[in-house]
């Protein structure tokens, strides 16, 4: 029986263009195709940390698609950029392929990782306390 066909949609963003926002609530994840995306952190109103500069044949903004789906960071196309968009079905009938093992993995690997951006941010808010 043949799969359900699913239509990939793309997206343009133009220089400077905000793609998502820090704390929004996110049901995509994106891939570069052309162009270059800036990843960064708010750790204070006044404070931002770049994370990461992502190009062509990288990804972004999977974190949206495992647990709390709230961004935990802004992304912001740097220059004219155009992206693959990945959904939570997408990925879900990809997943599904997979041995549940595998799964499981990938799903902790992003929970640590979530975990890590807390860290970094609380670090980042409260650096004294590090150094009593």
């Amino acid at each position: 029986m043949p799969e359900s066909i699913v239509k990939i949609k793309k997206k343009a963003f133009k220089a400077g263009e905000i793609i998502f926002n820090q704390g929004e609530l996110g049901s995509e994840m994106y891939v570069v195709e052309k162009g270059l995306v800036e990843v960064i952190m708010t750790v204070e109103p006044q404070k931002k940390v770049t994370l990461g500069e992502i190009g062509p044949n990288n990804f972004f903004g999977e974190m949206a698609l495992f647990g709390d789906n709230r961004r935990t960071a802004t992304a912001r196309a740097v220059e004219n950029t155009r992206v693959v968009v990945i959904n939570s079905q997408i990925m879900k009938n990809q997943l599904s392929k997979l041995p549940k093992w595998f799964v499981s993995m990938f799903k902790t690997l992003i929970e640590r990782l979530r975990e890590t951006d807390r860290q970094l941010m609380n670090t980042m808010q409260d650096p004294e306390e590090d150094q009593e």
